[in-house]
C-alpha cells in the first residue's frame, strides 16, 4: 500500500500538466483493440465496463466512459482525485470515494480483507461483501492508473527535462533518479490488466500484452514507442500527433467487430426497446377503454407499431450480440432473459397480427417491460466474456439452450393469457389459445429437456443426475403434463385449468432462476441474497394474486 501511495506522490510533484479529457477528440483512440476476459474488444467497451463497474453510472462528473479511461490511463495523477468508487460501506449511505480515500479504507481493513477472501460469499454479511468489493475494485482502479506509467512525460529531475522512465531506463547513469524509477518500476510490475499490444505483427489476440508486460519482455517496440507518442501529445493536448500514432497502431490490426461493437454501444437498443414498449402499454391501454371503433382502430395500429418497433430494436440488439460474441445469445442468466423478452413480445406481436385485438398488444408490452427490467438485476455481470469450456459449445447452446429459452418464453405467454382470463373473467373466451399455448410450451421443454441430458452425458458422463437445475426443467415439463392431461379427461374444469396455467409463472422463475441461486449441483451460479429475496417475494405475490383473482372469479362468476 506505501509503494502505492509513494508512485503517486512522485506523479504529484512532477507530472506535466496535462489538458483537460473534454479538450482531446477520443473517437479514434476509443476503437483501439484491447484483450479482454478472453476476447477483442474496444476501448469503448473496456472503458463502459469499469466505469459501470466502480460506479454503476455511464458518467462521472462531466466526462463520459471513454474521457474518463483516458484521463486515467494518461494523467493519473488529476484521476486519483476524482470520486469514481460508489459504496454504502459502513452505513456511509450514498458515500462516494476517490482512488486515495478508498486506498485508506483498504489499507484500515486489510487484515479484515484476509480472513474475508477465505469465507465463501454466501456466508458474508451485505458489509462484508461489499468490503470484498471494494477491495476488489481498488486492485483494478489501480491496474488502470499504473497501466502506462513508463510512458507518461515527467519531469523526474526537477530541472524542466520531461522525460519518461523508458528514456532514463535506457542510460548508464542514472544514480541520480534511481530511487523515482524504481518506485515506478514496483508501482507497474504485475500490470496485466491493459492488454493492448500485440507480441509480434500478426500474433494471435490470446498473446496479447499490457504496456509492462512489453517493456520487460521488450517485445514490439514499434508499438510501445507509438504508445508513448500517443500519452505525450495526450498530455501535451496535440491532437493531431495523436491521432497520428493511433493511426499508426490500426494499421496493425484489422477487425471490422471492434467498429460494430462501437456501433452497439452507442444505440443502447435495451433502453429504446423498452421505451416503445412503455408507449404500447400506454396506446394499447387506451384502445381498450375506447368506444368509437374508428378511434379504437387508430390507436390499435399505433399500439401495434410500437410493439412491432420494439421486436425490431431487441431483436438488433440480440443480432449485434450473436455477430460479436460468434455464438448464440444465451450463455448467461443475463442473455437468457433477454431472449426469452424477445420470444414473448415476438408470439404476443404475431397474435395480435392474426387476431387483430388490443389485448395481445397490451400483454406483450407487459412481458416485454417487465423482462426488461428484469434483465437489469443481471447486467452487472454482462461484460460478454469468453464463457467457459463447458458452456463454450455452440452446438449445444443452439439447441437445448435455445430450446429451453423458448419453452420458457412460451410458458410465460400461457401464463399472462390465464392471467388476463381471470382479470377479465372470460375463461371460455381464451380456453383455447391458452391450451395451444399450452401444448407449446410443453413441446418445446420436453425436447429441451431431452437436449440437455444428452448434453449433460456427452460433458458429464450420465444423462440424468437430479441436480436441481434439471429437476427444475423436468417439474415444467411435469405441471403441463399434468394440466393438460386432466382438462382432456375431464378431471380439472376449464376455469381450474386456466388457474394451473396462471402459476406457470412461478414454476418457470423456480426452475429458470431459483435453482441456480441455491449454490448446489453443477448448474449453480452462485447464491445471491437481493435475487433470492426478489423470487421470494414474486412467488408469494404471484400465489396471492392468482389466489384473489380465482375467489374473485367464482364469486361472480364469468362475465
Amino acid at each position: 500500500m506505501n509503494k502505492i501511495f509513494l508512485l503517486f506522490l512522485c506523479f504529484f510533484l512532477y507530472a506535466t500538466p496535462a489538458k483537460s479529457a473534454k479538450t482531446m477528440d477520443l473517437s479514434a483512440w476509443n476503437s483501439l483493440p484491447v484483450l479482454h476476459e478472453g476476447r477483442m474488444k474496444p476501448l469503448d467497451s473496456f472503458a463502459r465496463l469499469y466505469l459501470k463497474t466502480f460506479l454503476d453510472k455511464n458518467k462521472i462528473d462531466n466526462l463520459n466512459a471513454q474521457e474518463w479511461l483516458a484521463e486515467t490511463i494518461f494523467t493519473p495523477d488529476i484521476a486519483v482525485n476524482r470520486a469514481v468508487h460508489f459504496s454504502r460501506y459502513k452505513n456511509l449511505k450514498g458515500a462516494y470515494y476517490n482512488y486515495q480515500e478508498l486506498g485508506g479504507i483498504i489499507f484500515e481493513e486489510q487484515e479484515a480483507i484476509k480472513k474475508l477472501i477465505k469465507i465463501p460469499i454466501n456466508q458474508q454479511t451485505a458489509e462484508q461483501q461489499e468490503l470484498v468489493r471494494l477491495h476488489e475494485n481498488f486492485i483494478l482502479h489501480s491496474q488502470l492508473l499504473r497501466s502506462m506509467t513508463a510512458l507518461l512525460p515527467l519531469d523526474l529531475k526537477g530541472d524542466g527535462t520531461i522525460k519518461n522512465y523508458l528514456y532514463y531506463l535506457a542510460k548508464d547513469n542514472i544514480d541520480a533518479i534511481q530511487e523515482k524509477l524504481s518506485i515506478i518500476e514496483k508501482g507497474g510490475a504485475n500490470n496485466v490488466l491493459l492488454r493492448i499490444i500485440p507480441t509480434a505483427e500478426g500474433a494471435p489476440p490470446e498473446n496479447w500484452r499490457s504496456p509492462w508486460e512489453a517493456i520487460t519482455d521488450q517485445a514490439n517496440t514499434p508499438y510501445v514507442q507509438a504508445l508513448e507518442q500517443i500519452a505525450t501529445a495526450y498530455v501535451a493536448g496535440n491532437q493531431e500527433i495523436f491521432n497520428q500514432k493511433i493511426a499508426v497502431l490500426q494499421t496493425l490490426y484489422h477487425n471490422p467487430k471492434l467498429k460494430v461493437e462501437i456501433i452497439y454501444n452507442k444505440l443502447s437498443l435495451i433502453f429504446v426497446s423498452s421505451v416503445f414498449f412503455i408507449l404500447t402499454l400506454c396506446f394499447a391501454s387506451f384502445s381498450n377503454f375506447l368506444k368509437n371503433k374508428n378511434k379504437k382502430e387508430i390507436w390499435y395500429k399505433l399500439s401495434f407499431i410500437f410493439l412491432g418497433a420494439g421486436l425490431i430494436s431487441l431483436t438488433l440488439y440480440i443480432c449485434f450480440r450473436v455477430y460479436l460474441l460468434d455464438r448464440p445469445p444465451v450463455g448467461t442468466l443475463y442473455e437468457s432473459i433477454i431472449f426469452v423478452a424477445l420470444v414473448c413480445v415476438a408470439g404476443f406481436w404475431f397474435m395480435a397480427l392474426r387476431q387483430k385485438e388490443d389485448t395481445s398488444l397490451l400483454l406483450g408490452g407487459i412481458s416485454g417491460l417487465l423482462l426488461l427490467v428484469t434483465a437489469q438485476a443481471f447486467v452487472g455481470a454482462d461484460t460478454m466474456s469468453t464463457l467457459v469450456a463447458v458452456l463454450n459449445t455452440n452446438f449445444w447452446l443452439t439447441t437445448h439452450v435455445l430450446c429451453i429459452s423458448i419453452g420458457y418464453g412460451l410458458c410465460l405467454i400461457t401464463s399472462l393469457m390465464a392471467h388476463y382470463a381471470l382479470i377479465v373473467r372470460k375463461t371460455y373466451d381464451m380456453i383455447r389459445p391458452i391450451k395451444t399455448m399450452a401444448i407449446l410450451s410443453l413441446l418445446f421443454t420436453t425436447i429441451g429437456t431431452i437436449l440437455g441430458g444428452l448434453w449433460a452425458d456427452q460433458s458429464w458422463g450420465r444423462f440424468w443426475g437430479w441436480d436441481p437445475k434439471e429437476n427444475g426443467a423436468l417439474l415444467i415439463v411435469l405441471w403441463l403434463i399434468w394440466l393438460l392431461h386432466s382438462h382432456i379427461s375431464k378431471h380439472l374444469d376449464r376455469t381450474t385449468f386456466v388457474i394451473g396455467a396462471a402459476f406457470l409463472s412461478i414454476i418457470v422463475i423456480l426452475a429458470w432462476f431459483g435453482v441456480n441461486l441455491l449454490n448446489v449441483g453443477l448448474h449453480s451460479y452462485g447464491f445471491i441474497s437481493g435475487v433470492a429475496w426478489g423470487i421470494a417475494i414474486f412467488c408469494i405475490a404471484e400465489t396471492i394474486l392468482i389466489a384473489l383473482l380465482s375467489w374473485r372469479y367464482y364469486r361472480k362468476g364469468a362475465a
